[in-house]
């Protein structure tokens, strides 16, 4: 389990530093200001538009200084649910369900118990792994083995 663990370790370092780093550039909390209708976006659909707004009441994306907003009201308030800090929130929370995981496990595997006994937890240790990795399925590093 421990690879698995480190790998689920590494994506979300690799996602906490892209967090840091918008968080630094514009506080949270993030908000959406959208209208109906007006913009379409380039796909020709979901109309309507929509602007993020960051903690200090400035625009954050639009389309250079025009008054064409550069997305659309459901992507703006998607964006805005999503701010930095909840990112962060939602991946330290993650880490420690790895981090608990990869402990109960090594407890499991400390303890003698009669043949089979341990099987079912430590198989719903690696699986709850396993579930947590899936978002990544698609990074090099990724281990068929590890698909649920």
């Amino acid at each position: 389990m421990t690879d698995l663990a480190d790998f689920l370790r590494a994506r979300y370092a690799e996602r906490r530093v892209i967090a840091d780093a918008a968080h630094a550039a514009d506080p949270a909390p993030w908000t959406a200001a959208t209208s109906e209708p007006g913009y379409t976006n380039q796909r020709g659909h979901d109309h309507g538009s929509g602007l993020l707004i960051a903690a200090d009441g400035e625009p954050m994306w639009d389309c250079e200084g025009s008054s064409t907003l550069c997305m659309t009201a459901a992507s703006s308030r998607h964006a805005a649910t999503h701010h930095p800090l909840d990112a962060i929130a939602d991946l330290d929370a993650k880490l420690a369900i790895v981090d608990d995981a990869e402990s109960a496990n090594r407890l499991v595997d400390a303890i003698e118990y009669p043949d089979g006994y341990d099987v079912g937890r430590k198989t719903a240790l690696g699986d709850t792994l396993k579930l947590l990795a899936l978002p990544y399925s698609d990074h090099p590093d990724y281990r068929q083995e590890w698909t649920p």
